[in-house]
């Protein structure tokens, strides 16, 4: 992959990042006058495609996430306060239907809880319990289920979404710990497991991370355990 500064890109009348008059692809970074890594977006075809990288001074991260080209950020997007404490939480699905919304102050209480019932793109969101499980799938007043189900806590805090086509698990699976951070990310292709499935500790750290291919045959698994902030 190509990488080349910020400084080398332009940006055109449609707002499409060029390389020495072209769209392009690869990686543009940012840098401190130390040197010192700042920023790092992937490209392709002159729009953010792929994985986008900030970072504080101190080597801290600043903000990290996955853009799409055609649908804008997917997966999981995560800001964080100059401590390393996380700032900002969105949750989008593969298709690019944003889930919640979740900001924490500096001392690590949440103080914006977003979830959007009803996505901008029009897709169907409804409570699960609204759903009547059957021999066929997830019916939805007697018909196959197509949409998105979530599941809430006494609290009334999102902490599980799963995507529906006729009745099946297609698409995207999130679940939440009850402190509103991320707890695991699936998807479910056909009734198979396909790509990659993270799971995170309740304190946002990395847990596990699975890679499937498209026939649900696993193809590598990592596992982390932390003691007092140290990987072991």
């Amino acid at each position: 992959m190509r990488r080349v500064t910020s400084d080398e890109t332009d940006v055109d009348a449609d707002g499409t990042v060029t390389y020495q008059g072209a769209p392009f692809t690869g990686e543009s970074v940012s840098r401190a006058a130390d040197g010192r890594l700042e920023e790092s977006v992937a490209y392709l075809d002159g729009v953010e495609h792929g994985p986008w990288l900030e970072w504080y001074p101190d080597g801290t991260p600043r903000a990290q996430g996955e853009c799409d080209r055609h649908l804008g950020v997917i997966g999981l997007w995560r800001e964080w306060h100059p401590s390393g404490r996380i700032s900002l939480e969105e949750v989008w699905t593969h298709v690019g239907h944003l889930t919640t919304s979740r900001e924490w102050n500096h001392r690590g209480a949440l103080v914006r809880d977003s979830f959007a019932t009803e996505p901008a793109s029009g897709v169907l969101r409804v409570r699960v319990e609204t759903l009547e499980e059957a021999p066929e799938g997830m019916l939805s007043a007697g018909v196959p289920f197509t949409g998105e189900a979530f599941t809430t806590d006494a609290s009334g805090l999102v902490v599980a979404l799963d995507c529906y086509t006729d009745g099946i698990l297609e698409g995207a699976r999130f679940t939440w710990y009850p402190n509103g951070l991320i707890r695991s990310e699936e998807r479910v292709r056909g009734g198979v497991r396909v790509g990659t499935w993270r799971r995170w500790h309740a304190d946002g750290r990395p847990a596990a991370v699975d890679v499937f291919d498209d026939a649900g045959a696993l193809l590598r698994s990592e596992r982390w355990e932390w003691d007092d902030g140290v990987q072991a």
